[in-house]
């Protein structure tokens, strides 16, 4: 797939996943952009008799979940109900929970601290 949609702009894979998206001044431009983003994406796949799985296929989206993140024009953030699952977390009674509530805390603080960082 990465060698097929080379040198499209706009498109990112992962796996068999493709995410368009369009950047602008405006959300006017960025949607202009994003759409000739995917016409370009489908004429390709045409040209080489690809199809899409029309069940994964999520069109024009502000906010999109892929991964365990949601992607949105402000960039990757953690699933919700990730950070729900923390607040909602028992107090950890023994050293195998205390692990697991620490892992999942360690996973949203890396993406945080990437965040942040990048930002400055």
């Amino acid at each position: 797939m990465q060698n097929l949609l080379q040198g499209l702009k706009g498109i990112e894979i992962l796996a068999d996943d493709i995410i368009i998206y369009g950047t602008g001044d405006t959300e006017l431009d960025a949607i202009k952009e994003h759409n000739e983003n995917l016409e370009n994406l489908l004429r390709r796949l045409k040209e080489n008799n690809c199809k899409l799985n029309k069940d994964k296929l999520k069109l024009c989206k502000n906010e999109v979940k892929f991964y365990g993140h949601y992607l949105t024009s402000n960039g990757l953030n953690p699933d919700y109900s990730k950070v729900e699952a923390i607040q909602n977390f028992p107090r950890p009674e023994d050293k195998k929970s205390l692990l697991q509530y620490l892992g999942m805390v360690n996973y949203l603080l890396r993406k945080i601290r990437k965040k942040l960082e990048s930002s400055n």
